[in-house]
């Protein structure tokens, strides 16, 4: 859903895109808010994940109509931070 300089801002994200795919009569995902850190500077990202392919499709197309951010990933193309240390 986007990066966002705050927790509480995330989680605002996070809500208003659950109550959306409620609207639609959408099955609901699961919450993660991770920070990001990019040039020395840590954004909160606020992730709807465990989504059904279709459900995705739908919310992010409708983000899309207004504007707004929002991609499509398959939890294989997201990559833990320090994965290389991880066992």
């Amino acid at each position: 859903l986007g990066t966002f300089g705050a927790w509480p801002t995330a989680k605002n994200a996070f809500d208003t895109g659950q109550a959306k795919l409620g609207t639609m009569g959408l099955r609901t995902g699961k919450e993660w808010i991770l920070p990001v850190t990019s040039n020395k500077v840590t954004r909160q990202a606020a992730i709807i994940a465990d989504l059904e392919s279709d459900a995705a499709q739908k919310l992010c197309a409708e983000y899309q109509t207004r504007k707004a951010f929002c991609q499509v990933k398959r939890p294989s193309e997201i990559a833990a931070p320090y994965g290389g240390f991880w066992r």
